[in-house]
């Protein structure tokens, strides 16, 4: 993404977890240095992807929302999407690789906690 955009663009990345972003943000200076830019087009803040607004991210900002198996974890799948489509450009767009399925799970399956850690429930 920070290639993509080029050195003009913005890249925000979302992580619920400190330690996460902790270790994101290590790599900044370096990839600004590798890819040539005078500063960093690249920043990370703490927050849900349920909750995008809430964690600072700006309403119509964004041209593209990537998300990488976290969709799943999300209980509230409709929230997910609400505010992905509030923090992008009309005509934005959301590309996601997550766990699919086009069945209803039980309640029992959904709330499993170990499936759900496994990427299987949720």
């Amino acid at each position: 993404a920070v290639v993509s955009t080029q050195s003009t663009g913005e890249v925000v990345g979302v992580d619920m977890t400190s330690e996460q972003i902790e270790v994101a943000n290590q790599y900044i200076q370096y990839h600004t240095e590798k890819f040539g830019y005078d500063k960093p087009n690249v920043s990370f803040v703490q927050g849900y992807i349920d909750n995008l607004v809430g964690a600072g991210l700006k309403p119509d900002h964004f041209d593209i929302a990537v998300s990488n198996c976290v969709v799943n974890l999300t209980p509230d799948k409709k929230a997910v999407l609400s505010e992905v489509y509030k923090v992008l450009k009309p005509g934005g767009e959301l590309y996601f690789s997550d766990v699919y399925t086009d069945t209803d799970l039980s309640d029992e399956i959904r709330k499993d906690k170990v499936l759900w850690g496994e990427c299987i429930s949720g």
